[in-house]
């Protein structure tokens, strides 16, 4: 990807140490990571100078640090500079090209109001405006506005209010957080009574096209594994996190790709234009891939025609280091299209490999390292694991063996669920089924559902229905041992049946929830109900 020289002047605070060093700190789409650690040079007058090449058309993130880089997480951010005491900067935004790639460098002029950790007196002030579509001008929501480190978002009319920001020249910088409009830079000056736009702000609608990613896998990696692709954009599974960092990759929303042996292939529909910083994972960032025991990240901008990427990861984290495949058996009612995820720190989605059983892989840890981590059912605190044994949060624990292995782990039941392990006093089971009716059900009808299995009864088991709700029927079944049952719901008073359908039934307690959008015979459909809007 061509670059360019971007020369950045930044105005530090009259309470910057003489004997500490300022650093320009570039961050990679995982804000956990940097991508560029660039000592300033002083100039005289708290001002620092730097230059660094970026990628044109690249959307950088970046911010103002005094730290030098040794040490770990507990010296992130702390003297990181600050707009609002105690909340230091996430990141600046920047889009790299402004005067078109003849240019031959890029001028970037900030101000660093106060360090986090050295509280300054100083002018704050707000710019608002108002950001609508380009060819409509209907008002656009939810569009994240930057300016100098500080994010906010468009609200139900397209209005934003940006507070904190000194006077001087500043980037106002807008992205869609679904990436369904172009991102745009604006320069703006802002006065001493702050600054608010009169004239709209306009996002053109983006042109999306298919782009393929294929992948070769290291001959090392799990034939159940999961692997993924996350990126900078919305399809890529970035979502708004803190406010200071908004799009930034999630374990919950990742693209899985689909794997023939030792490739991985996928196609997602970008934006044209759009400029995309990926890397592939088993599940999320921390078991991502690596490249000379460092951490790979890859950028490219979205052409006119789409485009295939073809790459090839090295290794799965840092090399020496054990590929762990944890193998989880679940209960037998978990919920059908519910994923199953590990939880450490990061949430890992897990890749199903059979109705019961789900598989990650985790390569970020040493050998000889113990930690804790949970099962959950979705991302959802009330989804914990409730085992017998098991801590009352969910919290398992192993250690990491010293070469590449699998860990066997058997979830029996998920808290504030049934225990499909039990039974009613005589050993046996009761099932609810609950029924949804079509609108053309005639009023106070009977209706009987008839199985292949003795628990249902020679003539059928009558439903009831529900108070309250007309188009509603429930019955319980009683059934002497778990199994396949095939059965269908008909009106005793047409004669009319439903499809035939299958349900396995498994436990004590166990609900079925099935629907008839339409009587066969009746010629009509339940539309009010088929077109519903369903939460997820």
């Amino acid at each position: 990807m061509p670059t360019k020289p971007v020369l950045f002047q930044v105005q530090v605070p009259e309470n910057t140490p003489d004997s500490e060093s300022v650093f320009l700190m570039v961050h990679s789409v995982d804000s956990e990571f940097t991508t560029a650690h660039v000592e300033l040079r002083p100039e005289g007058s708290n001002s620092y100078v730097g230059e660094i090449e970026l990628p044109i058309g690249g959307h950088v993130r970046y911010a103002y640090d005094r730290w030098d880089g040794v040490g770990c997480c507990e010296d992130r951010f702390v003297t990181r500079e600050s707009l609002f005491t105690g909340a230091p900067v996430g990141y600046r935004s920047l889009i790299v090209g402004e005067g078109g790639p003849e240019a031959e460098r890029m001028l970037v002029r900030d101000v660093v109001p106060q360090w986090n950790d050295l509280e300054t007196e100083f002018e704050q002030m707000e710019i608002s405006g108002r950001i609508v579509d380009s060819e409509t001008f209907e008002p656009l929501m939810d569009i994240d506005v930057t300016v100098a480190g500080v994010h906010v978002a468009t609200n139900f009319d397209g209005r934003f209010v940006v507070p904190g920001v000194i006077p001087g020249t500043h980037r106002v910088i807008a992205t869609s957080v679904t990436g369904n409009y172009e991102m745009f830079q604006h320069e703006i000056e802002v006065g001493s009574e702050g600054l608010d736009l009169q004239s709209n702000l306009t996002m053109r609608r983006a042109q999306m096209v298919p782009v393929r990613f294929t992948v070769a896998l290291p001959t090392e990696t799990s034939p159940d594994a999961g692997v993924f692709i996350t990126g900078n954009l919305w399809q890529l599974g970035a979502r708004p996190g803190f406010t200071n960092s908004p799009a930034i990759p999630s374990g919950i929303s990742l693209p899985i790709m689909s794997r023939d042996r030792d490739q991985a292939t996928v196609t997602l529909d970008l934006p044209v234009g759009a400029y995309v910083e990926y890397f592939y994972t088993l599940g999320s960032d921390v078991v991502a891939e690596y490249e000379n025991n460092d951490r790979r990240f890859r950028s490219f901008i979205v052409g006119e025609s789409g485009t295939t990427r073809s790459d090839a990861v090295a290794l799965w984290g840092n090399e020496g280091w054990p590929l762990v495949t944890l193998r989880v058996d679940v209960p037998a009612n978990t919920p059908t299209g519910v994923p199953v995820f590990f939880r450490k720190g990061p949430t890992i989605r897990m890749n199903q490999v059979s109705p019961t059983q789900w598989v990650t892989v985790l390569s970020a840890y040493p050998p000889g390292e113990e930690f804790e981590f949970s099962i959950s059912l979705g991302d959802d605190i009330f989804g914990n694991d409730g085992s017998p044994g098991v801590d009352v949060d969910g919290s398992r624990s192993f250690t990491v063996p010293g070469e590449s292995s699998e860990i066997d782990v058997k979830v029996t039941k998920w808290a504030h669920m049934p225990d499909p392990t039990l039974r009613d006093e005589s050993n046996g089971l009761t099932v609810k089924f609950r029924l949804s009716v079509p609108l053309e059900t005639p009023e106070g009808a009977t209706i009987v559902l008839t199985g292949d299995r003795p628990a249902v009864g020679a003539e059928g088991t009558v439903m009831q229905p529900v108070p309250g709700d007309p188009w509603l029927y429930e019955a319980d079944v009683n059934f002497g041992h778990d199994g396949l049952l095939r059965y269908r719901y008909t009106v005793t008073e047409t004669g009319n049946s439903s499809d035939e359908m299958t349900v396995q039934t498994d436990f004590h307690g166990q609900e079925v929830n099935d629907y008839v959008s339409s009587w066969d015979g009746s010629g009509s459909e339940r539309d009010r109900w088929i077109s519903g809007f369903f939460m997820p």
